[in-house]
């Protein structure tokens, strides 16, 4: 008669080890704001940040998600404008640093007239690896680049990590 040997494996074992079967996800949903631009001369205003605690994780890597509506209204014909998004990672004692930057931009639209209203989204996917466990801070600022006889405004923003 033949015998089998079923094998089994505690997958719970490992836990909290480096060679960990198990890997702990974690979400963070962030608060988001809103900025509106009337001129060239308008400060960077920050319109969302997500806080992510990644204490506990060995090698954490943070998939931060970003997603906002940006609305344009031409005052004139030759009205354009350009955005620039800028995603900084804080952590304690440090000074913020620019991970990445994206630009949004308008200008020219077809068949443009005065009062023209255009609404669009604007969103990005980051994947940061952090240097060490620990608790960071990530936020988004959006700044004018340039802006000729038209508003912007930024508004509807969703911030998330998931670590």
């Amino acid at each position: 008669m033949s015998s089998s040997v079923k094998k089994t494996y505690d997958y719970t074992k490992n836990i909290g080890t480096k060679d960990s079967l198990v890997k702990v996800s974690r979400l963070f949903c962030g608060q988001g704001g809103k900025a509106i631009f009337v001129g060239p001369d308008n400060q960077a205003a920050i319109i969302g940040k997500v806080l992510v605690d990644a204490g506990e994780i060995i090698k954490p890597t943070v998939s931060i998600e970003f997603s906002s509506v940006v609305s344009f209204l031409a005052t004139n014909e030759d009205a354009e404008g350009r955005l620039e998004f800028r995603l900084f990672r804080l952590s304690k004692n440090t000074s913020p640093k620019l991970l990445n930057s994206w630009t949004y931009e308008v200008f020219r639209i077809e068949n443009s007239f005065d009062g023209m209203r255009f609404t669009d989204s604007f969103s990005f996917n980051y994947c940061d690896s952090l240097p060490c466990p620990g608790c960071f801070e990530y936020f988004v600022e959006v700044s004018i680049e340039n802006l000729i006889t038209a508003n912007i405004v930024v508004s509807n923003v969703h911030i998330t990590a998931l670590t």
